[in-house]
């Protein structure tokens, strides 16, 4: 239910997104980071969100990472306390040879607007998202499955530790 509208839909002119891309070209990736042993099915490992399917597939091994030690000063706690993580990736080659050095920029804007519809659809489920915009995190994308030209943008996460998230 979280994740429903970042979901592909059927328009009147073909398939679209809820939300902009530049160019159309949808570079930034979602992936869903278990930080607690309380998500059930997941079993601390990360997952890709397919928008197309609407599903979560399972990349790389269990995440066997303390988050909060990336970021021990500021956001340790926060992360501490965190069912999981939603992690956003950008990945450049679907989008650098169209924007060039202007990619980060445009994927900055699309991943603003996805956070915006995470955050208001997570209120509606009775969840709260903490944006953490710490660099430090990007050590997270070198511990998944990403392609070469994949890297990290940002990171929300989970208010607190919940059991009955599925």
């Amino acid at each position: 239910q979280l994740l429903e509208p970042l979901r592909l839909i059927e328009a009147d002119h073909g398939p679209k997104f809820r939300y902009a891309s530049a160019g159309g070209l949808y570079p930034v990736r979602l992936y869903v980071l278990p930080l607690s042993e309380h998500l059930e099915g997941l079993n601390r490992t990360p997952h890709y969100y397919d928008p197309q399917e609407h599903r979560l597939i399972a990349v790389g091994a269990p995440l066997n990472l303390d988050l909060a030690s990336l970021d021990p000063l500021v956001n340790g706690p926060v992360l501490r306390a965190a069912a999981f993580g939603l992690m956003l990736t950008l990945d450049e080659a679907a989008i650098q040879p169209m924007y060039g050095e202007e990619m980060e920029r445009f994927a900055w804007v699309e991943c603003g607007a996805i956070c915006q519809l995470l955050e208001t659809t997570a209120a509606e489920c009775g969840l709260g998202l903490c944006q953490i915009g710490s660099r430090s995190l990007a050590e997270l994308a070198a511990r998944l499955s990403l392609t070469p030209r994949e890297r990290y943008l940002h990171l929300l996460r989970s208010e607190e530790h919940t059991s009955e998230l599925q």
